[in-house]
C-alpha cells in the first residue's frame, strides 16, 4: 500500500525521500494511526476478561480505516 514506508525504522522514516510530499504525509498519518490502534488494542486485551473492553474486537477499525496490512 505505501511503497518503501512502512517496515522502515521510525528514524528512517523521517529521513528524506523520493516518495511525493503528500504520499509522505498521508503514510506518516496511517502509521500514527495504526500506532494508535496498537495502544487502544494493548490497552484492552491487558484489562482482563471481566472488561466487555477486554474482549473487544478491533479488526473491523483496521478494516475500515484500511490500515489491516499494517496490524502485526
Amino acid at each position: 500500500m505505501y511503497p518503501n514506508v512502512i517496515g522502515r525504522s521510525a528514524a528512517s522514516r523521517c529521513k528524506p525521500s523520493k516518495i511525493n510530499p503528500v504520499v509522505q504525509v498521508e503514510v506518516e498519518a496511517a502509521i500514527k494511526v495504526a500506532d494508535w490502534l496498537k495502544y487502544i488494542e494493548n490497552g484492552a486485551a491487558k484489562s482482563g476478561t471481566a472488561d466487555p473492553m477486554g474482549t473487544y474486537d478491533f479488526t473491523w477499525m483496521w478494516e475500515e480505516l484500511g490500515l489491516s496490512d499494517l496490524r502485526r
